[in-house]
């Protein structure tokens, strides 16, 4: 399971909080066990020797006091730092911490910022110089542009979309989502910009300008046809944890610059809000988020009006779509990387517009 670099054990019987310190550690300097509960987490200690323990206070089976004690009174494990994760105000169990010997604690909620200077703290960070360490992450290019790709956008948003910037594009069925979702693509593509298409919608594959890149472009795509994991047989496809741990992974073996969830509302059906707002909050965290900028395509739906109204204020720019008589209008509604934005609605007709 686990090669020659240290690792670090998270015990936590909240899924969400081991999930979010796998995003934090870097894979490139420690392995990460998890364990749900005490026991385990004491057994995994024992087997594996971890670099570090962070673990939680209330777990079943075995509390975080009693593991901790376990941990500092057994001679071959002793000397491991360990940290508590707790959302307990500190005079509650400060007189604890000396009794059962723990070396330290982080407050929930914690930044990533804070684990990482934990991190840094109690652990000397490894040199590893063995070449299956190495994992071949293709860096972005300092100097290219990240625009839309649509003349009517790039305009309206004054300059570059800056890194780690999550776009909102809405509108009714129809009205070019997905031509729009593959320009912004398209010009990914064009300037070697790594880029990776996750839709929930099949293509129309003789409309579709993925479908039509020579060898080389391909190189720069990685295509995700996600249609069937929000069908109704397709379980456990359809769960959202499922979706954010496979774009994880992906994002771990090479560094994507641009990542589309295409017609991601033919989810909403099956998720709930606190659901998604936690799958978008999460995708902040994603490995070599750093040179990412991140868009989702949604229908505007009556029924889905409150979703997508909690949906705007999580992003960073909003646009939105519109559709009459053959034409599609694009409008840049908000953008918190603009304070002066030109709010003007732009025409223009697509070969793509069928697509949503």
């Amino acid at each position: 399971m686990l090669n020659d670099k240290p690792c670090i054990l998270i015990a936590d019987d909240e899924p969400n909080i081991c999930r979010i310190a796998k995003l934090i550690i870097s894979p490139d300097d420690f392995d990460v066990l998890t364990a749900e509960n005490g026991l385990d987490a004491f057994e995994k200690t024992i087997k594996f020797q971890p670099a570090l323990v962070f673990s939680d206070i209330l777990m079943p089976k075995c509390d975080g006091f009693e593991l901790c004690h376990k941990i500092k009174t057994t001679q071959a494990i002793q000397h491991i730092p360990f940290i508590f994760l707790t959302g307990l105000d500190k005079q509650e169990f400060k007189s604890r911490l000396v009794e059962v010997k723990a070396d330290d604690y982080l407050m929930k909620p914690f930044s990533s910022e804070d684990m990482k200077a934990m991190i840094e703290k109690w652990v000397k960070k490894p040199v590893i110089h063995s070449e299956n360490s190495v994992r071949p992450i293709q860096q972005p290019t300092d100097n290219a542009t990240f625009q839309f790709g649509n003349s009517d956008i790039d305009h309206q948003l004054c300059g570059d979309i800056q890194p780690q910037s999550f776009v909102l594009v809405s509108g009714p069925v129809g009205s070019g989502k997905s031509s729009l979702s593959r320009k912004f693509i398209m010009d990914g593509i064009k300037k070697e910009q790594q880029t990776m298409l996750i839709s929930f919608e099949t293509p129309k594959e003789s409309l579709d300008p993925i479908f039509r890149l020579s060898e080389s472009q391909k190189k720069f795509l990685h295509y995700y046809d996600a249609s069937r994991w929000t069908a109704i047989d397709s379980e456990p496809w359809r769960n959202i944890d499922y979706i954010f741990d496979t774009i994880s992974s992906e994002c771990a073996r090479r560094s994507y610059e641009r990542i589309v969830f295409d017609s991601f509302s033919h989810g909403f059906a099956f998720w709930s809000l606190i659901d998604i707002l936690k799958f978008i909050d999460l995708c902040r965290l994603l490995p070599n988020n750093e040179h990412q900028r991140l868009l989702w395509t949604i229908n505007s739906h009556p029924q889905n009006q409150d979703l997508e109204y909690h949906l705007q204020n999580v992003m960073d720019i909003g646009i939105r779509m519109t559709r009459s008589n053959g034409s599609f209008s694009t409008q840049v509604t908000y953008s918190k990387w603009q304070s002066h934005m030109n709010t003007e609605t732009h025409q223009e007709t697509s070969s793509l517009a069928p697509f949503s």
